[in-house]
């Protein structure tokens, strides 16, 4: 599971490996998924370590979110929508309530089976090594983008190529007469591009003492990376 938990944490900033069924679905939530299944089970059925996590009040947020999803359900309309079986309105909100525990299981997982600071470390690091591969990625995806006027790498390549019902689009803006390129590679939209950078300058951050010569050396090739995604989410 640990080895599982490695391996997630690496494909979380590659959004762009996606595919769109009625339900996106990303590299990163078919390995939590799976994950997230075996650590519940064990959880429940080890009592004395999932009381360890001590959530605690969070426990009660949970269960207003999904409480709140199952009323809604008996009156939510039945129309045509587009997409799939899976984006109608009542089955929409069935499925939101598992998209919704997949998503915030890190929170139990996490303590479950990263029980030391090496581990931590080596997640950080996995994390790093992971958006720096984006990063150069990204740099590639420019190189070509402007000598060939053509984005190699749009948002939705991924999808189309498995037959998803995304639609390609690339970032790109006018201003000032001229065409500003936002790099995208692998990580889904700039924007999210752009937040995995980001987050990825704070684990540098809060690692400069023990690293300091390796965090000196990737976070202004990081920094510079985040600011071609144009993304002002991630600025901030």
């Amino acid at each position: 599971p640990r080895a599982a938990l490695f391996a997630a944490v690496f494909f979380i900033p590659w959004a762009g490996l996606d595919v769109d069924a009625g339900l996106r679905v990303t590299a990163y939530l078919v390995l939590i998924t799976p994950l997230f299944v075996v650590s519940t089970l064990r959880g429940v059925l080890r009592r004395s370590k999932a009381r360890k996590v001590g959530l605690g009040v969070f426990w009660l947020v949970i269960a207003y979110a999904v409480v709140w999803s199952l009323v809604q359900v008996p009156f939510l309309p039945e129309s045509a929508v587009a997409g799939g079986a899976l984006r109608q309105p009542a089955v929409r909100s069935m499925v939101q309530i598992i998209m919704f525990f997949i998503t915030i299981s890190p929170v139990w997982i996490v303590p479950m089976l990263l029980s030391n600071d090496s581990h931590l470390v080596q997640v950080s690091r996995i994390y790093i090594i992971s958006i720096v591969l984006l990063a150069s990625i990204g740099w590639l995806q420019l190189g070509i983008w402007v000598a060939t006027g053509s984005d190699p790498l749009p948002v939705g390549f991924f999808d189309e190529l498995l037959g998803g019902q995304a639609t390609q689009r690339s970032g790109v803006f006018e201003y000032l007469g001229g065409r500003v390129y936002r790099m995208s590679s692998f990580g889904g939209e700039p924007r999210d591009l752009g937040i995995g950078l980001a987050v990825a300058l704070l684990l540098l951050q809060a690692g400069v003492k023990s690293k300091g010569r390796y965090a000196v050396l990737l976070w202004p090739y990081l920094f510079v990376s985040m600011l071609a995604t144009f993304s002002t989410m991630a600025i901030l």
